[in-house]
């Protein structure tokens, strides 16, 4: 009986924190793309088609921030948080079609981007 007990409570545990958890909203994501410019691209001029890619991502339900970093080794990385999974995945879809983005891809080597998108487990901010 003992075990029984225990058994419908751990059920009930496990029941409750499935409906709790079914209840949150997805998680954030950071879009980390790493790539480098195309050979011969100006980086002034690809700094104000940054500029147009902000704004584009505004207008994309489930943005959350953007910061474009230079790592050691001269390649550039997009760190862009989303809302979802769900949200980067759209946006992406709506950027093929955008010329602000459009203008912003034709100075990354296409075959020099690495792009993922891991979970945030826990952030904090000033």
């Amino acid at each position: 009986m003992k075990l029984l007990k225990a058994f419908l409570f751990l059920n009930s545990l496990t029941l409750g924190f499935a409906q709790a958890a079914a209840s949150l909203p997805a998680p954030q994501v950071v879009e980390i793309a790493e790539f480098r410019l195309i050979a011969g691209a100006d980086e002034t001029a690809f700094l104000a088609a940054s500029r147009a890619l902000d704004a584009f991502l505004r207008d994309c339900d489930g943005f959350v921030a953007r910061q474009l970093v230079r790592n050691d080794d001269g390649k550039l990385a997009d760190l862009v948080t989303w809302a979802s999974l769900a949200a980067a995945q759209t946006a992406m879809s709506k950027a093929e079609k955008d010329p602000r983005a459009g203008a912003y891809f034709q100075f990354i080597d296409m075959n020099s981007v690495n792009m993922r998108h891991p979970t945030v487990v826990q952030q904090s901010a000033r």
